[in-house]
């Protein structure tokens, strides 16, 4: 009896520990699929939008060439620097901090050629986080954002301020404008969900996206994900 009892007991530890063996492989099969689905979806965004920017850009230089030769000789330049900078990093897994933030300047240089004293913009990166890796395609699009939906529409334009930080395991990076605060296009999209997405897939529940009133008038986006993990 005895004997039946202790051999029930292993039995059934040995169930237990084959259930959550398969438990936790499946859990790790389901998020190795997420993950690529979330990096196919960026894959597809990328695809819609880069050539809606390209094509753009490349007009307008080409009107400026006609109407005013150094304004568009200077979008070219900044063009070039743009296509430079993220043509070679855009679809990497892995980037750098200071990688992205020469995308983004390049991206900024070019909206300030086409809106002049309306777009204002200020990157603020401490030298020391120029190289910590960091996943490509996360931050760009808040900056997008920021221009788009928050300065374009606004008479006087505004001011977008990029600013990166590391304090107590946390690397922040914020995107704040002095445009036209929430509204539907800025807080909803794929955008926007696609970024949660991906902190998700890559950081679970210790990569978060926050967005908030920058008062007086605009909005603030932030990122915050463990500081050295990528």
């Amino acid at each position: 009896m005895f004997g039946a009892i202790i051999t029930y007991i292993f039995a059934s530890r040995e169930r237990i520990i084959a259930s959550e063996a398969q438990f936790q492989e499946e859990k790790i099969k389901r998020l190795t699929s997420e993950k690529k689905a979330v990096e196919a979806n960026l894959k597809l965004l990328q695809a819609q939008i880069e050539p809606h920017f390209l094509f753009n850009t490349l007009s307008n230089i080409l009107s400026l060439l006609d109407t005013n030769p150094q304004k568009g000789k200077s979008m070219l330049v900044d063009f070039i620097q743009y296509l430079r900078a993220s043509l070679s990093k855009i679809r990497q897994e892995k980037a750098t901090l200071g990688q992205e933030m020469d995308m983004i300047q390049a991206y900024l240089s070019i909206f300030k050629v086409r809106m002049g004293d309306r777009l204002n913009y200020n990157i603020d990166l401490p030298d020391h986080l120029h190289e910590i890796s960091f996943p490509p395609m996360l931050i760009q699009p808040l900056v997008e954002n920021a221009v788009k939906h928050g300065l374009e529409p606004k008479i006087d334009g505004g001011e977008v301020l990029i600013r990166g930080f590391a304090k107590d395991g946390i690397l922040g990076l914020e995107v704040v404008d002095t445009g036209v605060g929430f509204n539907g296009a800025r807080d909803s999209g794929m955008g926007l969900s696609n970024i949660r997405d991906r902190l998700f897939s890559l950081y679970g529940n210790d990569g978060r996206l926050r967005l908030e009133e920058n008062l007086p008038r605009g909005l603030k986006a932030t990122i915050e994900v463990p500081y050295g993990k990528s």
